[in-house]
Parts: C-alpha cells; sequence; structure tokens
C-alpha cells in the first residue's frame, strides 16, 4: 500500500519535509475551508521511539513542527495529532503547555480529559473511534469490494464518528472507495465536521485513563482511553 520506498524513509533513507516543500499545497487546504493541525516533526522517529526519547527531544519535536507550521500559514497551531495514535505522559506534559485547543493522538470513543499514572491534563483529546481502510483490509473478507459496507457498519448512532484518513490511503489507492464512502453517509443523514468544531461541544468531558493496547489490523500499540 505504501510501497518500499515510503517504508525506508526516517530508516534507511532521510525522511522528506513534506509540508514545507509543499506550501501551496497546504495553503489550499486551508483555503478549501479545512482546519490544520500538527502531525510530527519526525514521524518514524516518534512512532517507533517516542518512550526512549528525553523530554528535551519531545519538545524539540514540538517545536520544530510548530515553527514549520507558522513559517509556512503564518498562525498558531492549535491542534496536534501524534504518529500512530502514541503519546505518554511527557509528551502531554508538553502539550499542555502549548495553548491547543484539542490533541487527537488516540483511539476510543468520545472525547476525554486524559490521565496516567495519576496525573491529568487540560488538553481535550479527540480519539479515533472508527477504524481506518489500511486496517480493514488487513483482515479476512475484506477488500475493495465490500470495504464501504464493512465501514459502514462500524459507524455508530451516537455522535461523534471519528475516523482518520491518509492522503496515501483514501486520497490514492482508496480514493474511488472514499468517494463512495462519503457519498452514502451523506445521503444517509450523517454531517461532517472539523474537530474544531466537535471539540466545542465537549468541554466538560469526563477524565479517563490511557493503557496501551494492540488493535485489530494494526501493528504496534497505540494509546487508548479506558
Amino acid at each position: 500500500m505504501y510501497g518500499i520506498k515510503t517504508m525506508l524513509y526516517g530508516t534507511l533513507l532521510p525522511a522528506p519535509l513534506i509540508a514545507a516543500a509543499m506550501h501551496q499545497v497546504v495553503d489550499s487546504v486551508r483555503k478549501g475551508g479545512h482546519e490544520i493541525g500538527v502531525h510530527a516533526w519526525d514521524h518514524r522517529l516518534w512512532q517507533d521511539n517516542l518512550g526512549k526519547l528525553s523530554a528535551g527531544r519531545i519538545k524539540e519535536e514540538f517545536e520544530k513542527s510548530f515553527d514549520a507550521f507558522r513559517s509556512i500559514l503564518g498562525a498558531e497551531p492549535k491542534a496536534t495529532a501524534a504518529p500512530a495514535w502514541f503519546c505518554n505522559l511527557t509528551s502531554l506534559k508538553i502539550q499542555d503547555s502549548l495553548n491547543l485547543e484539542y490533541s487527537s493522538d488516540t483511539r476510543g470513543r468520545l472525547p476525554f480529559y486524559p490521565r496516567i499514572n495519576g496525573d491529568e491534563f487540560k488538553t481535550l483529546q479527540i480519539p479515533t473511534n472508527q477504524p481506518c481502510i489500511e486496517e480493514l483490509i488487513g483482515l479476512d473478507l475484506i477488500d475493495s469490494n465490500n470495504l464501504v459496507d464493512y465501514q459502514i457498519e462500524y459507524l455508530r448512532e451516537e455522535a461523534p464518528n471519528i475516523i482518520t484518513i491518509h492522503a496515501e490511503v483514501e486520497g490514492n489507492i482508496y480514493k474511488d472507495e472514499f468517494d463512495q464512502f462519503l457519498r452514502k453517509t451523506i445521503s444517509m443523514g450523517y454531517e461532517y465536521a472539523p474537530l474544531n468544531v466537535i471539540a466545542k461541544s465537549f468541554h466538560d468531558a469526563p477524565i479517563k485513563d490511557v493503557k496501551y493496547e494492540f488493535i485489530a489490523g494494526r501493528s504496534g500499540l497505540v494509546a487508548s482511553s479506558i
């Protein structure tokens, strides 16, 4: 799905500075009415080594990505989303100092305020609560022919349903399926909203402990709400 070159970025090959090299693309996203947040400076480093990084190095990762954001968009970032849905005590402490509207670093069900080892944090977490395409395709009996039907089966009536999409997946190899999913859900009465709108409805969200678990179709642990 990702290709050999992509999989080698950050390991055998140096990771490209994607947003910094594509100012016009990022700006077109903003002009299209979408909100923009910070994902990562070095995705592979964070995904594979967060637990080994010092507080200073984690802070440096945030500073580099925030500086790039300001350089491209001329504004302060108001949201972050951690690579591979992985965060820890240190990264959440640093995020709490960044004046964010919310973060989306976890999997779970409804928005919550995270707690790790008794430490509570003030930055709202809006967890992804729907499976990603690459996770579903990794399961038995699911392929491009029935993918959209399975996606819709996972949706719940109680709002919000939070889905993470990737440019290299929904914007590329599964572009047609993503288009079908959008059209079908809209015809069913579902409405789409950016996460900053959803965040405003959950200021009184509960505090929940963060745990680490494996989820179907994905390798590696993810942070999740209990």
